[in-house]
C-alpha cells in the first residue's frame, strides 16, 4: 500500500536527460500522487511547474484525505 511515490535518483551516478523525462511522463500516469526530487528534475532539465498535474510539490500532505 502507497500513499505517495517520492522519486530522486542515485547519488553520483549520470542519467540520460531523455530517459529521465520518459520516466517522468511513465510514472506520472499513475493513480498516486508522485513527488520528484530536486535532484532528479536538475538532471532532466526540468522544472517543477512545468511536471504534470498528477505531480505534487514539497506542501502535498498525504494525511488531509484521511
Amino acid at each position: 500500500f502507497c500513499d505517495m511515490y517520492k522519486v530522486g535518483i542515485e547519488s553520483g551516478k549520470k542519467y540520460n536527460p531523455k530517459d529521465l523525462l520518459d520516466f517522468i511522463r511513465w510514472t506520472s500516469g499513475s493513480n498516486k500522487p508522485v513527488y520528484f526530487k530536486d535532484s532528479l528534475l536538475k538532471a532532466a532539465g526540468i522544472l517543477r511547474e512545468d511536471l504534470p498535474e498528477s505531480c505534487v510539490d514539497r506542501s502535498y500532505n498525504i494525511f488531509k484525505d484521511k
